[in-house]
């Protein structure tokens, strides 16, 4: 193996690896020479940049930006539950209509409610999703 490079652009966001052997740096692109071991890291983990000639490493997250991030996660796999709960009882409103059936206040206000959390940008993904009503009569 020949010597590591890395690119970078105007804002020091690298933009490419080069091998001095395999893969030499084109002319008129910025680089900084990195060891193998920079250049391990750096392809492992996201967000190194260049600033004065140098590579820096990006920044770890505080306690509160993870738990912010693990908050949102759960909060969004919470919401596609109840995106697919909400899937699931377009049947019972074909069969109600198919059937001629009025469709009942339980389930208007059992989509609603469904539609409300899919819909929110934050809430408490621990709280149970509404409870399905029973399935109208005659459908």
């Amino acid at each position: 193996m020949g010597h590591k490079f890395a690119a970078y652009n105007a804002q020091g966001a690298i933009t490419a690896y080069y091998d001095s052997v395999d893969s030499p740096v084109p002319s008129g692109v910025n680089a900084i020479e990195i060891t193998d071991a920079q250049w391990q890291a750096a392809i492992s983990t996201q967000g190194y940049t260049v600033s004065n000639g140098s590579l820096v490493a990006p920044i770890s997250p505080t306690a509160a930006q993870i738990a912010a991030q693990q908050a949102a996660a759960a909060w969004s796999a919470y919401q596609a539950t109840a995106k697919a709960a909400l899937a699931v009882s377009d049947i019972t409103i074909l069969r109600c209509a198919e059937s001629a059936v009025a469709l009942p206040a339980a389930w208007a206000a059992y989509r609603k409610a469904l539609r409300a959390i899919v819909g929110a940008s934050t809430g408490d993904p621990t709280q149970a999703l509404p409870t399905q009503p029973a399935y109208p009569a005659g459908t």
